[in-house]
């Protein structure tokens, strides 16, 4: 589970300096975040901060440590459970199941998620649960080989995929948005392992550019991860090729301009990519996002400043703390301490993408007001950065990121000719990045039809309903 646009205070937090960082919420003794019910049941006990640092804490358990499929038994944790689970998920997108969250922890959902799949697969289940090496193979198998019918129904609308890979090469940008609560170093694990562990891609910058190279393509920007598979897919009797740029934010703090790199590159990846798949906050639907895109500075010595205990000078502070400290929850209540200069805004939002300068989502939250001031006056990033017509098929999962389609389609090379996507509808309160940019990117590899990969993003977002639509696809050609 990973914590989405959950409240005003929440959403655009700011790293404040060393001396102004609030202590963390205590999480002993609070539960693991398995079902919708526990975040419900900790909101009301512990807040939304709570509930972020304990997704946090869930996802952090296991990174930066690689599996060595050992034998696992419920009730285990850390990497091996991991890549257990990324495994299961493989298969679980083909088998049209929900996918099971990536916690690292081998809890009831993961038994019940293993047992589905060896169903599936014709195969015995295990005794107590226990995975050994048997196990491990049978989960090893291609599960494109057990997708099932409904992948590709009579009269279904399809990608264009020949459009897409006519050149034989799928080339595939994956950006992974900022997040305040410091769940993006976990997302890019998962995403690494479920590439190289699970799909059989190997991270080869150089590889990549001599695979580009070769048929005439050549990148604007080669930063980011670049990750290859060779004989990946077929199309029309030909084997195709595929090419993985991985981009996240440059820096976790997350502070100033530390996001315009990721997303510059980003926009580079819109341009150049056939896939591109965003996974991170819509930011009100102003535009896929880097960093942060505003902090406060307090000035605890002007004359209407309140008297609060340990604070003096002027002090940079996140949003969450402009309601600790100084009780703003409202537009009124802040632009009444920014008229007395108590409070300044600061706005730096070179890493937001920005589709619209004004909030298309809750117009009336404090975070809504913020971020429109931040993007007042920013020029549409794509009106300079898509340069060729071309077949793309891009995939925003964030909060409400169908606010992005009106402005999209505005641009010349972007109609639903030559552009095709799949967009979230409501205000998420909680879904999946990495689980689902691996599913959705399976389904591609696997030229499923539109209404296929729109399912994989419902059954990757198991607490939400209709959580996204396909736009785009009505022109499109129908599966015979």
């Amino acid at each position: 589970m990973r914590e989405q646009e959950a409240s005003a205070t929440d959403v655009h937090e700011v790293t404040p300096a060393p001396a102004a960082v609030a202590a963390a919420p205590d999480l002993a003794g609070l539960p693991r975040l398995r079902h919708p019910a526990d975040v419900l049941a900790l909101q009301r006990m512990a807040g939304n901060r709570a509930v972020a640092a304990l997704a946090r804490r869930n996802v952090m358990d296991s990174v930066l440590v690689e599996g060595k499929r050992g034998t696992l038994d419920p009730g285990d944790t850390g990497p091996d459970v991991q890549l257990l689970q990324l495994k299961l998920n493989h298969h679980l997108g083909y088998l049209r199941k929900p996918l099971v969250d990536v916690d690292s922890e081998y809890s009831w959902p993961t038994s019940n998620a293993l047992n589905v799949v060896l169903t599936a697969l014709g195969r015995p289940l295990p005794k107590d649960g226990t995975v050994d090496e048997p196990v491990w193979k049978v989960l090893d198998a291609d599960p494109r080989l057990t997708a099932i019918a409904a992948a590709k129904v009579k009269g279904d609308a399809l990608p264009e995929y020949d459009r897409m890979i006519n050149d034989g090469l799928l080339e595939v940008t994956i950006a992974i948005g900022f997040d305040e609560h410091g769940i993006t170093p976990g997302e890019l694990v998962e995403i690494r392992r479920g590439l190289v562990e699970v799909r059989g891609y190997k991270r080869d910058d150089k590889r990549a550019e001599a695979m580009r190279a070769a048929i005439g393509r050549k990148t604007a920007d080669s930063s980011g991860e670049f990750y290859v598979k060779e004989d990946a897919g077929m199309s029309k009797g030909t084997t195709v090729h595929a090419i993985i740029r991985v981009i996240a934010p440059v820096h976790e703090s997350g502070v100033g301009d530390s996001g315009a790199a990721a997303a510059k590159t980003a926009l580079v990846g819109m341009n150049e990519s056939d896939l591109f798949l965003y996974g991170g906050h819509a930011r009100y639907g102003t535009g896929p996002d880097f960093d942060r895109n505003y902090h406060f500075v307090v000035d605890w010595d002007a004359p209407k400043a309140p008297k609060v205990s340990g604070h003096y000078g002027k002090q940079t502070v996140s949003s969450d703390q402009l309601t600790e400290f100084l009780g703003v929850r409202t537009i009124a209540q802040f632009e009444k301490l920014e008229k007395a200069g108590v409070v300044t805004f600061v706005a730096d939002p070179t890493g937001n993408l920005t589709l619209s300068q004004g909030a298309l989502s809750h117009k009336g939250d404090l975070g809504a007001y913020f971020i429109s001031r931040a993007s007042k006056g920013r020029e549409n990033p794509l009106t300079a950065g898509i340069l060729e017509r071309k077949y793309r098929l891009w995939m925003f999962n964030g909060c409400s990121t169908n606010d992005y389609v009106k402005t999209i389609r505005e641009d010349p090379y972007l109609k639903s000719k030559d552009l095709d996507l799949t967009v979230t509808d409501p205000a998420t309160a909680l879904t999946s990045y990495g689980e689902g940019i691996l599913s959705y990117l399976d389904g591609v590899v696997a030229r499923e039809s539109a209404a296929a990969l729109d399912q994989r993003m419902e059954e990757a977002t198991p607490f939400d309903v209709n959580s996204h639509h396909n736009e785009g696809f009505a022109d499109n050609p129908k599966a015979p």
